[in-house]
C-alpha cells in the first residue's frame, strides 16, 4: 500500500530516457512478429477465441477485472491490426491451440510493456513537469478500460438523451431506448449462445468417451479431420475426448461472437422494428474494409467508437465491454456535431447536469436546503451558480461543466490537456469561488432558483465550512481529477486550493455508498488533505472512496509518515463488485459501507436526527477515528451502558484519538437527563484540560430514550461549547 521510492537523480533520468528510446526501436520488430503469427491462422477465429478466453467468465461469478482490462487493450489493438492490414486466412490455416496462443500472448504482453517503456522519452518543446503530465495521461490510455457499468450507463444515457428522441429518430433512425434494448439483446445472445454451445460441448464429451467414432461426425477444422482419417485411439479416451471437445468448441467461436442482422431482428420482433435495427447496426458498426491507419495503443481504437465490426455478412463484438460505453458516447458525439441543434442539446444537458448534481447531494443530505440554476448578486449585474446545498453549518457550492477530454488530450497532447482542464475544472472553480466570496462579503446572501423562484438565504455567520465542487459530465477525467496536485508544477492551482472535481456518475456512487450524512463531510475533509499532499496517488474517485470506506484515507496516519510515495490497490473492489451485480442478476454483492460498530452506528444515526447545533462537526470527530479506534469506542460505550444498567446511575468514559488532537466522551444513564449532562460535561471538561485537545465531543445517552442524545461539541479555535454545556445542564 505504501512504499518508499528513491528521488530521481540526473543519471537515473538519463538511463530511463535511454531505455525508452531503445524500447521504441524494438516496437516494429515485435509488431512484425505478431503479424507473422496471425497470418498463419484464420484471423476472425483467432479474435473470437481470444474473446471467449479472456473476455468471458462464469455467469454467477465476479469477473477478473484486471485480466479482462489487460486483454481488452490487447484485443482492441489486435483487431485494429488484423483489419487495417487486411489479414486474411491462408489457404491451409493452422489450428489455433497452445502453439499459436502461447507465443501470441507473450508477444502481446511484450508489445504493451514495451510501449509503456517508451513513455519516459521526452517530447520536444515540453518541460519536465509537462512531460510528467503527458506520460500520466498516456499511461492511463494504455492500461485503463471502462468508466462505468452497464446499469449506470443505461440510466445515464436514458436521462441524458431521452429529451432528444425526436432528433434521434430524425437523424439516427432510432432512440436511446432502442439502442439499449438492442445492446442488451446482443449481450444476452452472446451469453445464451455461449451457454448452449458449452452444454453441447459437454454432451459431445460424453459421447466421445463412449464411442471415439463420434469425432468423425463433428464439424472440425480440416487439419484435425485429416488427422482422424489416420485412425482413432483405443486408449486414453478421456484425453482424446478433451482435445476433440476443445477443437470443436473453439472452432465455433465466430458463431458466438458474431451474429447477423436477421438474427438480431428475430430476437426483438414486436419490440423494435426492422428499420430501427438496421439504423442501430449502421450506427454501432464499422465495415472491416474501412478500418485503417497504424494500430497505436496511444490512440483511440476504431472499436472504441463503433464496437461492432462488420465482416462479410456478420457483425462481430470482439470486446463485449465496449458495447454500452461506445453507445453512450456515440450519442453525445452525434448530437454535439449538429451545429444547428447543439444550442438545444447544450441547454438541456446543462440543466440536467445541474439538477442531477443537486439531486445526488439531496440523496446524501435528506434535510438539506438545496437549489440548482441559481442567480445571485446585485440586481443590475446578476451572477449564476449551478448548485447550492446548505446542511447544518456546512455549505456546498457546485459548478458544472460538460467538458469531455479531446482526443488530442487523451493521446498525451499537454497543451490540449491543459486547455481541457481549464474548461472542465479551473473555470468552474473560479465561478464557485466567486459565489463563496460573495457570501463572505455580505452578512446575508440571497440565491434565487430561476426555474421555481425558490429563495435560499445564507447567513455568513451560520456557515463554518464551505466546500467547492466542480462537476464534469464525463468520467474520462477520473485520473486527472483524483490527482490535481500533480498539475500544480504547471502553474495551476497557484493558491493551493483544490475543488472536489468528479463526474456526475462518480458523485452518484459516493451518494450510494455513504451511509450517514456527516460521512460526506468527513470524506471531503480527508480527501482534501490527501489531495494537497503530492506523495499520495490515486487512480480515480472510486479509489479514493474505497480507501475511505476501509478507514485508511488519513494523511496523518503514522503508517504514512516515512514513505515518499503512497499508492493504494484493490480498495475499490467491493464498490466494483456491487455495481457489477446490478447488471448481472446471477451475482449478489452487498452495498459497500464503512464498518461501524453497531452501537456507534445507532448513536450516530440518533445524533443525525437530533436538532443539536454543530451535530455534523461532532459526528465527524467520531468518524475521524481509524477502524480499530472505532471498535474501541464501541467497546467503551458499551462499558458505560452496562454500568448504567447495573446501578442506575450516570457513568462516563473518555478516550483520546490515537494521533489527532481530539477525543470523545460517552455518558450513559437512565431517566435522568440532567445527571447525564453533568457527568458528560465533567468528562469532557476534565479531559480537554488535561490533554489540551483542539477538538472534543461528548454524547450522552438516556437508555430510556436513546433516540434523543445529548451532544457536546468543543472546538478550541472557535472557543464555543454547544449543547450539553453547564448552562444546558442547569436548565
Amino acid at each position: 500500500m505504501a512504499r518508499p521510492i528513491p528521488q530521481k537523480d540526473p543519471a537515473a533520468v538519463a538511463d530511463l530516457v535511454r531505455r525508452a528510446k531503445e524500447a521504441r526501436q524494438r516496437l516494429p520488430g515485435i509488431v512484425q512478429q505478431i503479424e507473422d503469427l496471425v497470418r498463419k491462422v484464420e484471423p476472425i477465429e483467432l479474435l473470437s477465441q481470444l474473446t471467449l478466453l479472456y473476455q468471458t467468465h462464469p455467469a454467477d461469478q465476479q469477473p477478473n477485472r484486471d485480466e479482462s482490462a489487460q486483454w481488452q487493450v490487447r484485443i482492441e489493438w489486435l483487431t485494429w491490426l488484423v483489419f487495417s492490414r487486411c489479414i486474411e486466412a491462408p489457404e491451409h490455416p493452422e489450428v489455433i491451440d497452445g502453439r499459436i496462443l502461447g507465443p501470441l500472448e507473450e508477444l502481446l504482453s511484450e508489445y504493451v510493456f514495451t510501449v509503456t517503456m517508451t513513455l519516459p522519452e521526452p517530447v520536444d518543446g515540453l518541460s519536465r513537469e509537462q512531460d510528467e503530465v503527458r506520460s500520466l495521461i498516456q499511461l492511463e490510455s494504455i492500461h485503463v478500460r471502462g468508466e462505468a457499468f452497464q446499469s449506470q450507463l443505461d440510466n445515464l444515457a436514458t436521462e441524458l438523451y431521452s429529451p432528444h428522441d425526436e432528433w434521434c429518430l430524425a437523424n439516427l433512425g432510432f432512440t436511446v431506448q432502442d439502442a439499449f434494448v438492442l445492446g442488451r439483446e446482443i449481450a444476452d445472445r452472446f451469453s445464451d449462445k455461449l451457454h448452449s454451445l458449452r452444454e453441447a460441448d459437454e454432451e459431445i464429451g460424453s459421447r466421445l468417451q463412449a464411442d471415439p467414432g463420434v469425432a468423425l461426425t463433428l464439424d472440425l477444422p480440416p487439419s484435425i479431420r485429416n488427422a482422424l482419417a489416420d485412425g482413432l485411439p483405443d486408449s486414453d479416451l478421456e484425453g482424446f475426448a478433451k482435445s476433440i471437445r476443445m477443437a470443436w468448441f473453439f472452432s465455433k467461436s465466430p458463431e458466438i461472437v458474431g451474429f447477423t442482422q436477421d438474427e438480431l431482428q428475430s430476437l426483438v420482433d414486436g419490440r423494435v422494428d426492422a428499420g430501427r435495427v438496421a439504423a442501430f447496426l449502421a450506427f454501432a458498426s464499422t465495415d472491416a474494409h474501412d478500418i485503417e491507419g497504424e494500430p497505436d495503443l496511444l490512440a483511440l481504437a476504431p472499436t472504441a467508437k463503433t464496437p461492432l465490426v462488420r465482416h462479410r455478412d456478420r457483425l462481430y463484438l470482439f470486446v463485449p465491454g465496449l458495447l454500452f460505453e461506445a453507445i453512450y458516447y456515440a450519442f453525445h458525439r452525434r448530437l454535439f456535431a449538429d451545429e444547428a441543434y447543439r444550442p438545444t442539446y447544450d441547454r438541456v444537458r446543462a440543466a440536467w447536469l445541474e439538477r442531477s448534481a443537486v439531486e445526488a447531494f439531496r440523496k446524501m443530505l435528506l434535510n438539506a436546503e438545496a437549489g440548482w440554476g441559481l442567480a445571485y448578486g446585485p440586481k443590475q449585474h446578476r451572477l449564476d451558480l449551478d448548485g447550492l446545498i446548505r446542511y447544518d453549518n456546512k455549505l456546498i457550492l457546485i459548478e458544472c461543466k460538460w467538458k469531455s477530454p479531446t482526443l488530442l488530450a487523451l493521446s498525451g497532447d499537454v497543451v490540449a490537456a491543459l486547455k481541457d482542464v481549464d474548461g472542465a475544472i479551473l473555470q468552474p472553480l473560479a465561478q464557485a469561488k466567486r459565489a463563496r466570496d460573495w457570501i463572505q462579503k455580505n452578512e446575508t446572501a440571497e440565491f434565487i432558483e430561476k426555474t421555481s423562484g425558490h429563495r435560499i438565504v445564507v447567513r455568513r455567520d451560520d456557515i463554518t465550512e464551505t466546500f467547492l465542487v466542480t462537476l464534469v459530465g464525463s468520467g474520462a477525467w477520473a485520473l486527472v481529477a483524483a490527482n490535481l496536485t500533480r498539475l500544480a508544477p504547471l502553474g495551476l492551482f497557484v493558491d493551493g486550493e483544490y475543488p472536489w472535481a468528479l463526474s456526475v456518475n462518480d458523485l452518484r456512487v459516493v451518494a450510494e455508498c455513504l451511509e450517514l450524512p456527516s460521512q460526506l463531510f468527513d470524506y471531503l475533509r480527508r480527501r482534501y488533505e490527501v489531495q494537497r499532499n503530492p506523495k499520495f496517488r490515486f487512480h480515480d474517485e472510486w479509489d479514493l472512496l474505497g480507501v475511505y470506506l476501509a478507514g485508511a484515507l488519513d494523511v496523518n496516519d503514522p503508517q504514512f509518515a516515512e514513505p515518499d510515495l503512497v499508492t493504494f490497490d484493490g480498495f475499490d473492489s467491493e464498490i466494483q463488485d456491487y455495481y457489477y451485480s446490478l447488471s448481472n442478476p446471477h451475482v449478489v454483492a452487498k452495498k459497500p459501507r464503512r464498518p461501524l460498530p453497531d452501537n456507534i452506528r445507532e448513536l450516530l444515526l440518533a445524533v443525525e436526527r437530533a436538532h443539536s447545533s454543530r451535530k455534523t462537526d461532532a459526528i465527524c470527530v467520531v468518524l475521524s477515528w481509524p477502524n480499530h479506534g472505532l471498535e474501541e469506542l464501541g467497546r467503551r460505550l458499551d462499558q458505560a451502558r452496562k454500568k448504567a444498567v447495573w446501578d442506575g446511575r450516570a457513568h462516563a468514559v473518555a478516550l483520546d484519538h490515537p494521533w489527532k488532537s481530539s477525543g470523545v466522551s460517552f455518558a450513559c444513564g437512565y431517566k435522568n437527563r440532567r445527571a447525564i449532562q453533568e457527568v458528560l460535561w465533567r468528562a469532557c471538561e476534565t479531559r480537554v484540560a488535561s490533554s489540551d485537545a483542539s477538538e472534543w465531543v461528548g454524547f450522552g445517552v438516556d437508555l430510556a430514550a436513546p433516540w434523543d442524545p445529548v451532544v457536546v461539541y468543543y472546538n478550541k479555535a472557535r472557543s464555543e461549547p454547544s449543547e450539553g454545556s453547564k448552562d444546558d445542564a442547569a436548565q
